[in-house]
């Protein structure tokens, strides 16, 4: 299984986007990050301190240094009680699960982190990341991104070289990911920008599932997580966690598809009321359950 076979086929949880004028270049204050002076290292003539983080914190710290010799740190505490900043994403087969962690700041410039451990809860032969360890830059996960103003810098890239060291792993509801990264990121335009940091990742303590809960296919009544998808076994639409499959998509299950489409003999198709005429030119609304139906080329 590739890794963009696995990515995101449903997200259960958005980016956090942090409100603009947040400074993203000095550590937060209190205790979330202590100073380590043991790990000092040197950047644009400066010394800047690698700290330990809180073990009970939601927490990462990179310094960075792109081609141009531009340096900046980011220090960031993102500690949630729910998963604000998590992905979880279902590459097709319960219970396998690909975990990555996403951040977003906007200041004067915009930031995306993005650490990739790939599927950690699944069946065997099936995990990217097993453990604790030592992770060298390449294209499978453990993988860190790091956007800089519309520029993506991945471990996994060509030229891109480091280590990713996992000190804790943990696979459990409040259990943390921490570690270490080091090494050169590189971009698809052949830049590329050195990164040395930590992180600590407090994992969520409810993984968000699917409900099952009866709901209305126009309506979209569920949850704000959820949306309403069709099910064959028993048939009925039930709230479930989101795909991504717009009209026309393969889907092999209902929650394939993204919020407003259902999933018909392997297609995502947009869910639309038979009484009005919403669907596009070419497609009519298929009648399929009580006033809802299904935008489909006609027969």
């Amino acid at each position: 299984m590739t890794r963009s076979t696995r990515r995101a086929v449903f997200i259960l949880a958005a980016l956090t986007l942090a409100a603009c004028g947040q400074d993203p270049i000095s550590a937060p204050e209190g205790d979330a990050i202590l100073a380590d002076s043991a790990s000092d290292i040197a950047i644009a003539n400066d010394v800047v301190s690698i700290p330990h983080l809180a073990r009970d914190r939601t927490a990462y710290f990179l310094s960075a240094t792109d081609s141009d010799g531009e340096a900046f740190v980011i220090a960031r505490d993102v500690t949630a009680d729910g998963p604000l900043v998590f992905l979880f994403s279902n590459p097709g087969t319960e219970p396998t699960m690909e975990l990555a962690f996403g951040d977003a700041i906007v200041t004067v410039r915009l930031l995306l982190v993005e650490l990739d451990f790939g599927v950690v809860l699944g069946a065997a032969g099936e995990r990217d990341t097993v453990g604790p360890g030592n992770y060298d830059f390449g294209p499978a996960p453990p993988t860190l991104l790091l956007g800089v103003d519309n520029r993506d810098y991945d471990s996994g890239g060509v030229g891109a070289s480091g280590t990713i060291s996992i000190t804790g792993w943990s696979e459990a509801q409040g259990g943390v990911l921490a570690g270490k990264i080091k090494g050169r990121l590189t971009a698809d335009d052949g830049a590329w920008i050195d990164v040395d940091g930590v992180f600590n990742l407090v994992l969520p303590r409810a993984f968000r599932r699917s409900s099952d809960r009866p709901c209305d296919l126009l309506a979209q009544d569920c949850v704000e997580w959820e949306a309403c998808y069709w099910v064959d076994d028993p048939p009925a639409p039930v709230c479930r966690l989101p795909g991504s499959g717009r009209s026309g998509d393969a889907c092999l299950q209902p929650e394939s598809c993204a919020p407003g489409f259902i999933c018909r003999v392997g297609v995502c198709r947009r869910v639309c009321e038979i009484a009005v005429a919403e669907c596009n030119p070419d497609f009519v609304c298929v009648p399929w359950y009580g006033p809802a139906g299904y935008c489909a080329p006609p027969r």
